[in-house]
């Protein structure tokens, strides 16, 4: 009886060891299968975001083509396949097979794959290893080294595991309001006057002449006669003279003509067939001076016609772009805030404007941008010139890599070419 016992023991680590085999099977292949997938699919995503950056400068499709490779190949993976897609990810035909991208293509698909030899799934037949989000993993066919029909030798089977991964990178379809400070210290008067700028002070210098009277003590002397004996005696009279004076003055910036010739820029770099653009103002009150349009002939015009005076309600000018983007925005497209300031917001909610309400006016502007972020919009801020809060613009922003800072206008046009080179692409997964 008890040898009987003893042989269904063995029985049972018999059956133990295969299943133990078998989690370990899992714990190490499976975990070598999604490595791969995570490396396909980290080369795909750059692949296709350095392509459709290429597509932006109107290159062949053999130059984005030969980038595509080159990504793929550093990221550790091999290019399956890349065709052009349009707005709607549809696709337009295979980047290989074309000179130059076609009309509409607004993005590339991208197909990468890598594989490993795996060490213990092959023995139990694991054919497939399931993965979410369209991506598949798994074990091709087992492939013998040397016919064992053919040889006496010890056989070698090698068992590969394949990771794929498709990205569609994209043009963004975008609905962007800007939103730009016209209160008075964004006033134009001093665009053509001829001044020295200091560095680091926000404001020019220059010298002038002013006729005006003088006026100080001076020592006044002169000579007696005491006795037989000339004497100087001296003494301090107050005494005025009208000249010319020599003094130096400073102005603030007053960068409005800069900032719309920036904002004009930002909007040539936007694509009509995907992008529309809106404009709201703010001074004292906040208007819409353009609904969203794909006319940038009219966002323009309208650009052009802003002028500054007032206070500075930057809440009012958030809570116009917010309601604009809310009531028509398209719901295929992200819908952007660009926020630019010079200065501090002193504007509560109940339009009352001045210094002393500098904290319910942030407050105010806070809280509409809480509500835009909630809602998935993307807010970037740019602080312009040193009379700007910072502190308060970041906030606005919701995020540090979406606040940006010029120490003058003429920077404007940089800080837009970043914040469209963060907005332009998307990753369609």
């Amino acid at each position: 009886m008890k040898r009987k016992e003893r042989g269904s023991t063995l029985v049972y680590v018999a059956l133990s060891m295969v299943i133990i085999l078998g989690m370990l099977a899992l714990a190490v292949d499976v975990g070598i299968g999604y490595v791969q997938r995570r490396k396909a699919r980290t080369a795909a995503d750059a692949a296709g975001l350095a392509a459709v950056s290429l597509m932006a400068q109107h290159v062949t499709s053999q130059e984005i083509y030969d980038t595509l490779e080159a990504y793929v190949i550093a990221n550790g993976a091999e290019l399956d396949e890349a065709m052009y897609v349009d707005v709607n990810g549809d696709s337009m035909g295979d980047l290989a097979a074309t000179s130059d991208p076609p009309s509409g293509a607004t993005g590339i698909q991208v197909e990468a794959s890598a594989s490993a030899d795996t060490y213990f799934a092959g023995v139990f037949q694991v054919l497939s290893i399931g993965a979410s989000s369209g991506y598949e993993v798994g074990p091709g066919t087992p492939t013998p080294t040397v016919d064992p029909l053919a040889t006496t030798e010890p056989i070698t089977v090698t068992w590969h595991m394949t990771a794929s991964a498709v990205s569609v990178a994209q043009y963004q379809p975008l609905d962007i309001l800007l939103v730009m400070d016209i209160s008075g210290s964004m006033d134009d008067d001093s665009e053509d006057m001829d001044l020295p700028w200091v560095s680091g002070y926000g404001q020019y210098q220059y010298r002038d002449w002013v006729y005006q009277e003088t006026c100080d003590y001076e020592r006044v002397c002169q000579w007696v006669r005491v006795g037989r004996r000339w004497q100087q005696v001296c003494d301090y009279e107050y005494v005025c003279h009208d000249d010319w004076v020599e003094v130096w003055k400073t102005v603030r910036e007053e960068p409005l003509g800069q900032a719309q010739d920036a904002a004009r820029y930002f909007v040539s770099l936007n694509d009509a067939e995907l992008t529309r653009i809106g404009l709201a103002s703010y001074s004292t009150s906040a208007w819409l001076n353009l609904h969203l349009s794909d006319n940038f002939s009219s966002v323009n015009s309208a650009i052009g016609g802003l002028t500054a005076d007032g206070w500075t309600n930057t809440g009012g000018g958030m809570s116009v772009a917010y309601n604009e983007l809310d009531s028509n925005g398209r719901a295929n497209a992200k819908k952007v805030i660009i926020l630019l300031s010079d200065g501090v917001a002193n504007c509560d909610n109940r339009g009352r404007c001045g210094d002393s309400y500098n904290y319910a006016a942030e407050i105010y502007a806070l809280g509409v941008a809480e509500n835009a972020l909630d809602d998935g919009y993307l807010i970037y801020t740019i602080a312009l010139g040193t009379f700007c809060d910072e502190a308060f613009m970041r906030d606005l922003a919701g995020a540090s890599d979406r606040y940006f800072y010029a120490p003058d206008a003429s920077e404007l046009q940089s800080v837009y070419e970043e914040i469209f080179a963060n907005i332009q692409f998307r990753l369609s997964l």
